[in-house]
């Protein structure tokens, strides 16, 4: 399990260290309604606001095959450095994405899932304020992987997590 957990780290690491120093923040509107739409996100995280709800999605890869889908109401937790507890459910069926990947150095399979939450404003709220000290969300093989919030892996979700709430509260 500690072979997989570094692995998971390690491929997590590679594939997000560019994507959340490119976070875009935006307000736009949408073409059809003209409602505003506020988003921030990159690879990983992504916040949007429209419409009076606020959709959170989050994106996890795993260095291996996996098949399993998570169901609706799948819980993710993330517990703040105050010991304050946030538990957050899917409001839809996550299904895998397999891709397989090779060059001169390596060759493998990465799953990818992306969880999606609809938060209220008062969560995004904590989100914006509090400092995370772990996230813990499913493995696909129905057991947990903890991401410690002070690793130099679980600072990236934090860091983005902070950033795309702050910016979504500003501009609801």
């Amino acid at each position: 399990m500690k072979k997989f957990h570094i692995l998971f780290i390690t491929l997590f690491f590679t594939a997000s260290i560019n994507s959340v120093f490119a976070q875009k923040c935006k307000v736009t509107k949408d073409p059809i309604t003209g409602e505003k739409v506020v988003s921030a996100g990159n690879g990983s995280i992504y916040f949007e606001a429209k419409g009076g709800k606020i959709k959170y999605d989050l994106g996890l890869q795993f260095n291996e095959q996996l098949t399993g889908s998570f169901d609706k109401g799948t819980e993710v937790i993330i517990k703040l450095v105050s010991g304050e507890i946030i538990k957050l459910y899917t409001s839809s069926e996550t299904k895998p994405s397999t891709q397989v990947y090779a060059n001169q150095y390596a060759a493998g399979i990465i799953t990818f899932y992306s969880l999606s939450f609809e938060l209220e404003k008062q969560v995004v709220n904590q989100l914006s304020k509090a400092k995370i000290e772990m996230i813990r969300f499913p493995d696909g093989k129905g057991k947990t992987v903890d991401v410690m919030g002070n690793s130099r892996y679980g600072k990236r979700y934090v860091k983005a997590t902070l950033k795309g709430a702050l910016f979504v509260l500003k501009n609801i």
